[in-house]
């Protein structure tokens, strides 16, 4: 299940701070931000990809396994069809039933983000294994709903966790490696339910309860690993020499999460819910999810049902529309971080005007080739890419609790009486991305100042950077005041 976390460059939130000409003061008496200066770009650099190495692995891998745990409901549905074996079928679920399965999985997702990424895969992987032993459609919805209570902090407190090692410039096309690397779930999915489906039966265990106990057992590894490998924050980074924590430090914006900050503020709490920017942002996480659920969790059926080839083959032809994900989601992730030219937001509002185009081919083509392909094409990922840790984790968890609402009604989308060509849920869906369009331009109206703002300095930085080895400063105009950055 996909989910959307987007934010405004945090300048937009910083409170107004005396700065000398040319020199940024110290973040709250935190760090001295001149450390900076004490490193060249190129050695800066360097250091970016020491934290590439001890932080992303381990981020990548736990959001990975969320995704095969999330998104293995929707193929275990195509597994083994109109045998004894089959889930739906030992489980005495009809197919709008089994929707019921999405609609449980979210209503827990209003789980805080702070919540300790073990703490997390652990209990997950607990609730998974247990859906191997649902006997009847209560035990597997009950899991289900176990599961998105304890995941639910995961997606957020890694985009929060980014907020504490790297600029906002620098986050898209890591959060994009993260999220487009988690869709691997979609492969590796597909290759095993197409194995299982194989050994269904043997030993008494359907092939979908063999799924889902080894998804449990892989989450119980990645949460092992995270206790010995994965770092807290910068300042407390073994990895990192003192100069280097300085350094790091120094580069990210006032409002960055940081050790020192205080566990829970209320004001800080009142001021993100509170916060246009949030609240804009989440309507338009809202309406991606909106249309971007319904074919990502029934993709594995809507394929089957289409009648390309047999059941069990079937179930590599969900690979494709993973891999074009994979590709474009990381080309979007790149664009999104390197284009100082063409707008976020725009970049947004073609990728819907895309995407209204490719649902309106799928209501209404009858070529089962065509139809294959628009849905390869229909994979792609649209792209858009905070004050002290409670603003941050608060807005992350608002925005990811709201716009994980979704999947109370997109799962409902597609029902059975609509198969097999779904023309009416295709329609629904291309609706919503409709909306998005206008969500957007309207968060575009209020956020562009900072916006060309921000990619202005950000291409200054890397020229700078790569041409003449320089690391340099310069400003970010935010609601009539003047924000010295350092860059």
């Amino acid at each position: 299940m996909p989910n959307c976390i987007m934010s405004l460059d945090s300048s937009s939130d910083i409170e107004k701070r005396p700065t000398d000409v040319g020199v940024a003061q110290p973040v709250d008496g935190l760090v001295d931000v001149e450390a900076r200066k004490n490193l060249t770009y190129k050695e800066g650099q360097r250091i970016l990809r020491k934290i590439d190495l001890n932080v992303m692995p381990l981020l990548i891998l736990a959001y990975l396994i969320k995704n095969i745990d999330s998104n293995a409901i929707s193929y275990v549905k195509s597994m083994n069809p109109n045998t004894p074996t089959n889930i739906a079928i030992q489980l005495g679920m009809s197919t709008n039933a089994y929707a019921w399965t999405s609609t449980i999985f979210t209503i827990p997702f209003w789980a805080t983000p702070r919540w300790h990424f073990v703490r997390i895969l652990t209990l997950w992987s607990i609730a998974a294994i247990c859906q191997a032993a649902a006997k009847n459609a209560a035990g597997l919805l009950t899991a289900r709903f176990f599961i998105g209570l304890f995941e639910g902090g995961l997606y957020p407190g890694i985009f929060l966790m980014l907020t504490s090692w790297y600029r906002p410039d620098e986050i898209g096309v890591r959060f994009a490696c993260i999220s487009v690397l988690g869709q691997f779930s979609g492969i590796f999915n597909s290759l095993i339910a197409y194995g299982l489906s194989y050994i269904s039966g043997r030993h008494g265990v359907s092939g979908w309860q063999y799924l889902f106990i080894i998804e449990g057992a892989l989450g119980f590894l990645c949460a092992i690993l995270m206790v010995f490998f994965l770092p807290n924050y910068p300042d407390t980074a073994k990895f990192l020499s003192q100069e280097e924590r300085d350094w790091v430090q120094a580069r990210l914006p006032p409002n960055a999460a940081r050790a020192s900050d205080e566990t829970f503020s209320w004001k800080e709490a009142k001021m993100a819910v509170t916060d246009p920017a949030t609240i804009g942002f989440t309507l338009m996480c809202l309406l991606i999810n909106s249309a971007a659920y319904p074919l990502q969790f029934w993709l594995p059926s809507i394929i089957t049902a289409f009648g390309f080839t047999g059941a069990a083959q079937s179930q590599l032809l969900n690979i494709p529309p993973a891999v074009v994900y994979l590709a474009a989601g990381i080309a979007g992730g790149y664009l999104s971080d390197h284009s100082v030219r063409l707008s976020r937001p725009l970049i947004v509002i073609i990728n819907c005007v895309l995407a209204i185009g490719l649902f309106a081919g799928l209501a209404f083509c009858r070529s089962n080739a065509g139809l294959y392909a628009l849905i390869c094409l229909a994979s792609i990922p649209p792209a858009w890419v905070i004050k002290g840790s409670t603003h941050a984790a608060v807005s992350l968890a608002f925005q990811n609790g709201i716009g994980g609402m979704a999947g109370f009604y997109t799962a409902q989308i597609f029902r059975s009486q609509y198969a097999p060509r779904y023309t009416t849920p295709f329609i629904i869906t291309l609706v919503f991305w409709a909306l998005v369009i206008p969500a957007t331009a309207w968060m575009w109206m209020h956020t562009k100042d900072t916006e060309s703002d921000s990619r202005r300095v950000a291409a200054l930085r890397r020229e700078a950077g790569k041409k003449h080895n320089e690391v340099i400063t310069d400003e970010i105009a935010v609601d009539e005041k003047v924000i010295k950055r350092a860059y």
